[in-house]
């Protein structure tokens, strides 16, 4: 989601390597942060779920980018027929291709490629980084704890999904 040059330039460091391995470690935790909190993959990655008996399954976190590449089997393995509608996120598999008792894993691509992430979610994951750069304790005197901060919530309400 973020290069270590590109959290590097927003904590303004910008000669000293001294705390890469450290702050590559702030990358990845408030990326994490900015996943859980959205509830989308917001780097590539490859999702497998397993469910049983629906003829419908909503895929979930966020958009899938290779739909195509979408694999539906039963946990034997036998590959099971369905098509995927982009603009609902929702796989239907074919009529009598399973029973209310089948197991069926889903396996597909989602997240955003590296140059297609929102420059929302850019802003808020490095505000993230910056907090966490900052205050490197769970409790500083004076200052409201927060698991995701105040600002960063309000980029990543962009892409964040909503419950309905």
């Amino acid at each position: 989601i973020v290069t270590l040059s590109e959290a590097k330039r927003q904590l303004n460091i910008l000669d000293n390597s001294e705390d890469d391995s450290h702050i590559q470690l702030l990358i990845d935790a408030a990326s994490a942060s900015a996943q859980s909190y959205t509830g989308r993959m917001l780097s590539k990655g490859v999702v497998n779920i397993l469910t049983s008996g629906y003829q419908e399954i909503s895929l979930p976190y966020g958009e899938v980018t290779e739909a195509e590449n979408a694999i539906v089997t039963t946990v034997t393995g036998d590959v099971i027929e369905a098509t995927f509608e982009p603009i609902t996120q929702i796989l239907t598999i074919a009529d009598g291709a399973i029973t209310e008792t089948d197991k069926v894993k889903v396996t597909y691509d989602a997240g955003y490629a590296d140059d297609q992430v929102p420059h929302s979610v850019k802003i808020g994951v490095l505000m993230i980084i910056s907090t966490m750069y900052e205050n490197r304790e769970d409790i500083v005197v004076g200052l409201i704890v927060n698991k995701v901060p105040e600002g960063s919530k309000q980029y990543l309400d962009c892409v964040k999904l909503q419950e309905i």
